[in-house]
């Protein structure tokens, strides 16, 4: 599903996939978490257009985030790999 599908359902669809291209959102800073100098992961601050929140992206997924910028829970963005 388009970003444009999703903002115009009449009947909301549940946990639908919505696959943003790169014009739709916007990234911020970038991150490496490390676990006893082994790399975890790469986070992402970004933004969808459009839309008032913050996201974390990690590997390819936007995930809604609290108050400091940590991920709670993936959302239903994702971004064309």
């Amino acid at each position: 599903m388009t970003l444009e599908e999703y903002n115009d359902q009449k009947v909301p669809k549940r946990n639908p996939s919505v696959v943003l291209n790169t014009d739709e959102y916007v990234l911020g800073h970038t991150y490496t978490l490390f676990n006893n100098s082994v790399k975890k992961e790469i986070r992402t601050a970004a933004w969808v257009i459009g839309y008032p929140y913050e996201y974390c992206l990690i590997n390819g997924s936007f995930y809604t985030t609290d108050q400091d910028g940590n991920p709670k829970k993936k959302s239903v963005f994702k971004t064309r790999l």
